[in-house]
């Protein structure tokens, strides 16, 4: 599954995604990329609550095979979130130069869990560009 996009932001504006897991033995193996033309932060929170609103976002099979749903939802800057305990941050370009953020290792979101990724613009009329993937499978290995 993916979500892909960009927005053109401000000095310290923040795009936020909520991605809600859900209480099943199917998980989510992530990885993302994200790139800016001036630089930004990027926080990853867990356990994240009180999500208000919003946008939703529908996560697209990659397989266009297979018309399936993703088990994450996806949210992109709700009006209100408490936002968890902060478990990585990046950072990527500045002062008028481009970066960015690409984890290619998996992350393996765990289930029941609310996550949120905070985008912050480090400059002026910065467009920000974000791709994010998963794969889903039933976990194997219970004991």
């Amino acid at each position: 599954y993916f979500i892909a996009g960009f927005e053109t932001v401000g000095l310290s504006a923040e795009i936020d995604f909520v991605l809600t897991t859900p209480n099943t033995q199917k998980w989510a193996h992530l990885l993302f990329w994200i790139q800016s033309t001036k630089g930004f932060s990027l926080e990853m929170y867990e356990g994240a609550s009180s999500v208000v609103a919003g946008t939703p976002i529908t996560p697209r099979n990659n397989n266009r095979n297979f018309p399936d749903s993703s088990v994450i939802e996806v949210i992109k800057d709700p009006t209100s979130i408490t936002v968890g305990t902060k478990i990585a941050e990046w950072s990527a370009g500045s002062n008028l130069r481009a970066g960015f953020v690409e984890r290619t290792k998996e992350i393996i979101l765990k289930q029941n869990t609310i996550y949120l990724f905070r985008i912050t613009s480090l400059d002026a009329t910065n467009l920000i560009t974000w791709d994010s993937n998963w794969y889903e499978h039933l976990n194997k290995n219970l004991t």
